[in-house]
This record gives C-alpha cells, sequence and structure tokens, in this order.
C-alpha cells in the first residue's frame, strides 16, 4: 500500500512541472523521472519531520500537500528564511478535482498540522504568470513577500 500510494503521488507531482512548462508560465521546470520520484515519495513519507497530506476519492489520491521545515527545506533561504517556518512546498490537484476546494482543504490541514508542530509562520513560492495559483495563494491569506526575476541567456532561452 505504501509503495502503491507513493507511486500515486509521483504521478501527481507531475502536474506541477506539466503547469509551470505551460503557457501562461513558460518556467522550465523538469519533470522527474517516474521511478525516481516514487524512491523519493517513499523516503518522504517514512521521513516524519515531512507534512504529506493526501486527499482520496474512489480509492484514487486527487491531491496532495507537502511541507517541511524552512530550514530543511532548499527553497527558502538568506532574506527569505523565516525563522521558526514551515515551507508549503507543494499542493497539487488531479486536473479533474480541479476547482472543487480540494487545494484548500490540503493547504488549510498542512497549515494546521504546522501549527500543532510549533511552527509560528508559513511561506510557499508559486509563479505570479501561474493565475490559479496566484488567485488560490491570495485566497488563503498568503501575501508575496519578494519577487525574483529571472531571465534565461543561454542556448535554452
Amino acid at each position: 500500500m505504501l509503495f502503491r500510494s507513493a507511486s500515486a503521488l509521483a504521478v501527481l507531482e507531475a502536474e506541477l512541472p506539466r503547469t509551470l512548462n505551460a503557457s501562461p508560465v513558460f518556467s522550465p521546470v523538469p519533470i522527474e523521472d517516474l521511478e525516481q520520484s516514487t524512491a523519493e515519495w517513499l523516503e518522504t513519507i517514512a521521513d516524519e519531520s515531512y507534512i504529506v497530506i493526501a486527499a482520496r476519492a474512489s480509492d484514487s489520491i486527487v491531491g496532495f500537500a507537502l511541507a517541511c521545515s524552512t530550514s530543511k527545506s532548499a527553497l527558502h533561504s538568506g532574506l527569505l528564511a523565516v525563522p521558526n517556518s514551515v515551507t508549503l512546498a507543494q499542493v497539487t490537484i488531479d486536473p479533474a478535482w480541479r476547482g472543487r476546494g480540494v487545494a484548500r482543504a490540503l493547504a488549510m490541514a498542512a497549515i494546521r498540522e504546522a501549527r500543532k508542530r510549533g511552527f509560528t509562520a508559513i511561506v510557499t513560492d508559486w509563479r505570479s504568470t501561474n493565475l490559479a495559483a496566484d488567485a488560490a495563494w491570495r485566497a488563503l491569506g498568503f501575501q508575496p513577500a519578494a519577487y525574483r526575476l529571472q531571465r534565461v541567456i543561454g542556448p535554452h532561452g
């Protein structure tokens, strides 16, 4: 059952890069190899320092939230590393289940669990051109604290 869950999470995790690679975001995020991603999910699920919450419907995982201490996350460092915070690294929903409140429920569950674990702040990262994510995060009370600008000047730009 654990492998099946990890495999389902790995398949669903690929939805984020698909969204980020497409218009209007155009953020070149690679899709991980399914076998490698499944192995990483098995480790993540087993590591109690992570917050992993999955939404199920009809015996299928239709969404998940993943969070961990910001000090453990590679997403936020330097000025972006808020003391005693948790990084809500990803909330991903199966496209067929979007617009039904699943993402909001998962994000709120992750926030409640972070509070229960003693964290006093929560941070996340999203592309402002990802209009659905921008609206969803703002509706949950998140506010932009920093903007990162990037321009690819190499052969892939």
